[in-house]
């Protein structure tokens, strides 16, 4: 069906994006969340984190677990591999050792090595902190841009990331810790882009995600569903079947950075390890000589999805008891999900999702219940039909956005877009041996945070409930709380 640009639809008559040019660099609020934001970390580390006696734990000392200080160190000596160390997660292929990590965050911590005079010289925890209030500050950037109030645009933000397991991923400056905070920043700074319309540089923001944390690539299905919305919504895609095609050559040019980024990571990869897809953790010890299964398999996702959806921490007399290794239920530590997941069924109710998306959304909870049986009763049969429930939402998913966009085309496909590029980020990172070590919650969920922080910038305004707020204040205490105990 074609449509002029004065009749294209708009599913359900939802109103686009109202985006408002807004300098958040002459706002108050603005500086008063960075100043807020800032203290709150010099009190966390030089206060309470100093009570434990942990001298790698100051603000502006060197966490030992830095393995990207050392890699940068490495490059500057002329070297790509590096010397064993025992207290490092470090890759050994051939007679040679490799940080067995994706190399962006090495890049970004390359200029501090030189510049601090050395690998054990970087201020690690004062840049990961600086990581996660550039995450607030794109934050508060993008709500500003949806017209929300700039003191409550403050608060929203820093409670996104003091909210949620950001603040205990943003108080240690190690390995992990650097790669999924950068991966969550340039996340934010993608929806920041798409908002502004810079369809480069957001993808871009992508390819560098995926340098740090691969399964970052699952935010490139709604960010193409994003701007071809705009397009529709501008009339910009030709009426006739060959626009299509017209089209999607069009949008080529905005992946050639990209493909540029994804060609450097992959020539880095088969110069370690004769692939371009190997990174090098299929090279640890752990997936080499104690794992029977390697590092993925799908007999992992009953029981990774058992420990997020599922296992509560006990509650003793001496307070809560929760396990540092593989964590437990998601959506305590980062309650944003709740507050998404009661915008998923106020939506629902107010039909912003046709059959194809309901469809879709009731097969990704089934196949989450059988994986969840599985776990409980032992029984394959269950894995079968969770497996044939994952690709039925996929398939139904695909079906609605092609149709949508490039048949009828129409706008209302980003909301379910999201809410499968994040159930698919879920199944893979379940479908990892582990959850995480060191953690408090289930910082691996984090990782979609950003496409949950995107879902509810979709509406013309996001005026916050009275329940938000105090959703708000509890994730913020219980993950002050999780901070300190995590000490321990």
């Amino acid at each position: 069906m074609a449509h002029s640009k004065k009749t294209v639809k708009t599913q359900n008559n939802i109103k686009p994006i109202a985006l408002k040019k807004q300098n958040v660099f002459t706002e108050l609020p603005f500086y008063a969340m960075i100043g807020f934001m800032f203290l709150a970390y010099v009190i966390l580390h030089e206060v309470m984190f100093s009570m434990f006696g942990h001298d790698d734990r100051t603000l502006f000392g060197h966490n030992w677990w830095d393995s990207y200080s050392y890699q940068a160190q490495m490059w500057l000596n002329g070297r790509v591999d590096v010397d064993h160390r025992a207290w490092l997660e470090i890759a050994q292929y051939g007679d040679k050792y490799f940080i067995s990590f994706p190399p962006l965050p090495s890049v970004v911590m390359l200029p501090f090595v030189i510049l601090f005079g050395g690998e054990f010289e970087t201020p690690n925890n004062l840049i990961i902190a600086l990581f996660g209030i550039i995450t607030a500050c794109f934050a508060y950037a993008s709500l500003r841009k949806i017209n929300m109030k700039a003191w409550i645009a403050a608060f929203c933000a820093m409670a996104f990331v003091f909210g949620s397991n950001m603040l205990f991923i943003t108080t240690m400056g190690g390995v992990w810790f650097l790669a999924q905070m950068l991966a969550i920043l340039f996340l934010m700074c993608m929806i920041y882009c798409a908002q502004c319309n810079k369809r480069t540089l957001a993808y871009a923001m992508i390819a560098l995600a995926v340098g740090c944390r691969p399964f970052s690539i699952v935010a490139a299905i709604p960010l193409f569903a994003y701007f071809t919305e705009r397009d529709i919504e501008n009339g910009v895609i030709a009426k006739n079947s060959k626009g299509f095609f017209k089209y999607i050559l069009g949008q080529c040019k905005y992946l050639i950075i990209p493909f540029v980024i994804g060609c450097i990571y992959m020539l880095y990869n088969y110069v370690r390890f004769d692939s371009p897809f190997q990174f090098g953790h299929d090279y640890l010890p752990e997936f080499m000589y104690e794992s029977v299964d390697g590092q993925f398999n799908v007999s992992y996702i009953s029981s990774n999805l058992y420990k997020l959806l599922v296992y509560f921490p006990e509650i003793t007399s001496t307070g809560l008891s929760f396990p540092m290794f593989n964590g437990f239920l998601f959506y305590i530590a980062n309650p944003f999900f709740l507050v998404v997941i009661i915008k998923v069924v106020i939506d629902t109710i107010k039909k912003r999702f046709d059959l194809l998306s309901i469809a879709s959304m009731i097969f990704m909870l089934l196949s989450l219940v059988f994986f969840i049986e599985e776990y409980n009763y032992g029984n394959e049969i269950f894995r079968t039909l969770a497996l044939i429930s994952t690709a039925l939402a996929v398939v139904l998913f695909l079906v609605k956005f092609i149709y949508d966009l490039f048949v009828e085309k129409k706008t209302g496909t980003v909301r379910i877009a999201l809410i499968v590029a994040m159930y698919i980020g879920l199944i893979f990172t379940c479908y990892h041996k582990t959850l995480g070590g060191w953690q408090f919650g289930a910082r691996y969920t984090a990782d979609f945070l950003p496409l949950a922080f995107f879902y509810m910038l979709l509406d013309k305004e996001w005026k916050i409930k009275w329940y938000e707020y105090a959703i708000a204040v509890f994730a913020i205490a219980f993950n002050v709380y999780g901070a300190i105990m995590g000490q321990i």
